[in-house]
């Protein structure tokens, strides 16, 4: 029986990746590639700590080279670093096969970690990406893929004081953690 190897996705390619079209304070993002354009751009401006809100890790922001091998300098850079995220649905972001944020995680145990909330506090938001106090990404409710880029001190200092709250009585996903048995 042989096993395939997970495809492997190439870099983000995606509009204000370069950072050519800046995202200002307020501005609607309209899309897959607009949203993963400001999650690097909000990326770039981390210094020490990224909070993540997901449904699933939406691949086209987070399972890409071009904004995985950021995230792992940055979380390389200082003991301080961290990643932690609130996943939603795990099951689902395993489903699709390997996931190169998952597998950063899975390699860097004491910078990363994965969290499913707490059915009785689940995160307020659908999509919701904070790079330190600096700017938040966050995705507005409904079907469409549509949300702003945050760089007011205040909003980002409440939408972390949020999280926070999700944060704490979340667990651990199983789904997220490699069972090398």
């Amino acid at each position: 029986m042989s096993v395939t190897p997970p495809t492997r996705r190439g870099p983000c390619n995606v509009p204000g990746s370069n950072g050519s079209d800046a995202v200002d304070d307020r501005t609607a993002l309209i899309g897959r590639e607009a949203f993963a354009g400001a999650a690097l751009q909000a990326l770039e401006r981390a210094r020490r700590e990224l909070l993540i809100v997901s449904q699933a890790l939406e691949p086209a922001a987070y399972d890409c080279d071009g904004f995985v091998a950021p995230l792992q300098e940055l979380l390389l850079s200082s003991p301080r670093a961290r990643l932690r995220g609130l996943i939603a649905d795990p099951q689902q972001v395993m489903h699709a096969g390997a996931h190169r944020l998952v597998e950063l995680c899975l390699r860097l145990p004491s910078r990363c970690e994965l969290r499913q909330p707490d059915e009785s506090a689940p995160a307020p938001w659908p999509e919701l990406l904070l790079a330190d106090e600096r700017c938040a990404l966050l995705r507005l409710p409904g079907e469409r893929l549509v949300a702003r880029f945050i760089e007011s001190p205040l909003e980002v200092q409440r939408l972390r004081g949020d999280f926070d709250a999700a944060w704490a009585p979340a667990r651990p996903s199983p789904e997220l953690r490699r069972l090398d048995l």
